[in-house]
C-alpha cells in the first residue's frame, strides 16, 4: 500500500550536519544531491526527491557507472570516505539511499521490496539513461542488488556484493510497517 510514513527531505538538514565531527561527512552531506523520479502509480502517487552523492565524473563510452547501495539504517553518506577515491581514480559512480532509508522522500509512497526495486530502475532508468551498471553494496543494499538483478539482470553490467544480507526462497511475506525498518 501507499504510506506516508518517516518523510525525509531530499537533502540533509542544515541543523543535522551541524552536529558532524567528521570532515569527511559534512563534505559529503554538503554534495547530497537529488532528482525526481517517477516510478509506477503503484507505488508513489507523484515523482519522489531521491537523494545521491556523485563523484561528477563524466560518463565514458563503453565504461557503467557504479551505483553503490548502503547497508540498513544508513543513506548515501555511509560510502563518504569511498567516492573521494572513486572521483581520484575517475570512476563515474553513484552513492543512492536506498527508498526508505536516508535523505530520498517517502510521502505517498510504498517501501515494499517492490518499491525499492521500481526505485533502484527509476534511477537507472532515468538518471543514468538505462545504461547497463557495475552496482555495490553492503548487507541492505546487497538484498537490493539481489532482488534488482533477479528482475533486471540486463540492466546489470556486474555486482559486488560486500556482507550480503538476503533472504532465502519461501520466506513469509513482511508486512509493511516492517518493510520500513528493513525486514
Amino acid at each position: 500500500g501507499v504510506l506516508g510514513l518517516n518523510v525525509a527531505p531530499a537533502r540533509p538538514s542544515a541543523e543535522g550536519v551541524r552536529d558532524f565531527t567528521e570532515p569527511a561527512a559534512r563534505t559529503a552531506a554538503a554534495a547530497v544531491q537529488s532528482c525526481a523520479l517517477t516510478l509506477p502509480a503503484e507505488f508513489a502517487r507523484a515523482p519522489l526527491e531521491s537523494s545521491f552523492i556523485s563523484t561528477g565524473v563524466a560518463a565514458q563510452p563503453g565504461v557503467p557507472p557504479v551505483v553503490l547501495l548502503h547497508s540498513f539504517d544508513s543513506s548515501c553518506l555511509e560510502f563518504r570516505r569511498v567516492m573521494p577515491l572513486l572521483a581520484a581514480a575517475q570512476i563515474e559512480a553513484y552513492a543512492l539511499d536506498i527508498l526508505g532509508w536516508g535523505f530520498t522522500q517517502t510521502e505517498g509512497c510504498s517501501v515494499s521490496v517492490d518499491a525499492k526495486r521500481a526505485h533502484l530502475h527509476a534511477f537507472v532508468q532515468q538518471q543514468l539513461d538505462g545504461r547497463p551498471v557495475l552496482l555495490m553494496g553492503s548487507s541492505l543494499g546487497c538484498a537490493t542488488i539481489v532482488d534488482y538483478v533477479a528482475a533486471h539482470g540486463d540492466a546489470v553490467e556486474a555486482a559486488l556484493l560486500q556482507d550480503p544480507q538476503v533472504l532465502i526462497d519461501g520466506a513469509p511475506p513482511v508486512p509493511e510497517f516492517a518493510q520500513r525498518a528493513g525486514v
